[in-house]
């Protein structure tokens, strides 16, 4: 259990609640999301009724190379229409929803997740052996696809190298879910841009707090659509840019109930910023 003035602690959710977000900033994103569903082992399979579309990603390095023959991008537990984009090369690996990729990112948010704990590329120097990686997302005029980058210390802030391994990721359709993108025009500046679910405004609900708290730290607030973040639902968040192995996370505020909020991290880090208050 976490010390009493730790302002990470945690609350339980209630499963059936909904809402995700996602944020980018250059420099690394943010993302945050609601209840997922298991990914259930079959392929192709019918689309559940919370319309999630779904997929583990296999990922073959066949060269240490950056180009489109050194992977090859597989899928397996598939739910709905979830497929690989043709153009996959080193640590960016291209996915579409259905037969269109081009529409994927204004209806709906991708959110990934590296699936080995640790994979060993027969690499050298610094990625030799078993390496850790992060996943993130980033919409394109193409479509989805998914950035991947080692985490070990091995490189300066803004260095880690792109890096093959296994994947998953869900796409979630704005017309179900509470979800968002948000970004903006240079590194460390503020989110100003956002595309999400409709009703969902920026400034009210998805909050750039980082001229009063520091680069890197917004609010999401859902209360004025009748939503405790902390009760009606789960919010997951993900990095969304494709440099370096950034990465996003989300706290909940206990000494405000109805508040919530996340970090966004530039660099890797253990500690989660307080006082990011949502009201």
């Amino acid at each position: 259990m976490k010390k009493a003035m730790n302002p990470c602690k945690s609350y339980p959710p209630r499963i059936g609640g909904k809402g995700f977000f996602v944020g980018r900033w250059p420099a690394s994103a943010l993302a945050l999301v609601a209840v997922l569903h298991a990914l259930v082992p079959a392929a192709r399979a019918e689309l559940p009724r919370h319309n999630v579309t779904a997929a583990n990603i296999n990922v073959v390095q066949n060269d240490t190379n950056n180009t489109t023959a050194s992977v090859t991008v597989t899928t397996s537990d598939t739910i709905g229409d979830f497929r690989i984009r043709n153009g996959s090369n080193r640590g960016d690996f291209n996915v579409q929803i259905g037969d269109d990729p081009t529409d994927d990112s204004a209806n709906g948010l991708l959110l990934t997740s590296v699936t080995q704990n640790g994979r060993d590329n027969g690499e050298t120097l610094n990625l030799t052996g078993i390496v850790f990686s992060v996943s993130m997302t980033q919409p394109g005029t193409a479509g989805y696809f998914i950035p991947v980058n080692t985490a070990n210390g091995n490189y300066a802030a803004g260095g880690n190298p792109e890096w093959n391994v296994n994947v998953a990721a869900a796409w979630f359709p704005y017309t179900n879910w509470l979800a968002g993108y948000a970004f903006n025009g240079a590194n460390s500046g503020a989110l100003t841009n956002f595309i999400g679910s409709p009703g969902l405004v920026l400034g009210t609900h998805f909050i750039d707090n980082s001229a009063s708290a520091g680069v890197g730290r917004s609010i999401v607030d859902l209360t004025t659509l009748g939503i405790d973040s902390r009760l009606d639902g789960v919010l997951i968040v993900n990095g969304a840019k494709n440099e370096s192995s950034n990465f996003a996370l989300s706290c909940s505020i206990r000494f405000h109930p109805e508040d919530e909020y996340h970090c966004h991290f530039r660099t890797i880090s253990r500690r989660c910023y307080d006082r990011h208050l949502q009201r």
